[in-house]
């Protein structure tokens, strides 16, 4: 079964913070979002635009052989520093290597989550 389009929703700034039952946020990992496709033969990081990443071939390899079913997952691209921080340019010079941050399971073997 072919894994079904996603538009990501557009990000939104707001001036102040705020504390709602209804709304859930995603902290800024300073990187790049994407969401993984993956499926039986593989894992497929695709931006915003909906553009497949090449620059991430390994990780998204890496996600691949981690798991063991067809999903859609939405998170972010980052590099770490030593201390576990994100490091944006690290990320943008390919320097150390870049982990994929799972923040929403949006579909999985089949069901729309």
């Amino acid at each position: 079964m072919p894994l079904p389009p996603f538009t990501p929703a557009a990000p939104t700034n707001i001036r102040d913070a705020f504390d709602h039952d209804d709304f859930l946020f995603e902290l800024k990992m300073d990187g790049f979002w994407a969401l993984a496709h993956v499926d039986q033969d593989q894992t497929r990081l695709v931006s915003r635009r909906a553009n497949v990443s090449k620059r991430f071939t390994e990780l998204a390899a890496a996600i691949h052989i981690e798991l063991d079913c067809e999903a859609v997952l939405d998170g972010e691209i980052v590099c770490l520093d030593e201390n576990g921080r994100p490091q944006f340019y690290d990320l943008l010079r390919r320097r150390g290597d870049p982990v994929f941050y799972a923040f929403d399971l949006l579909w999985l073997d089949g069901k729309d989550l």
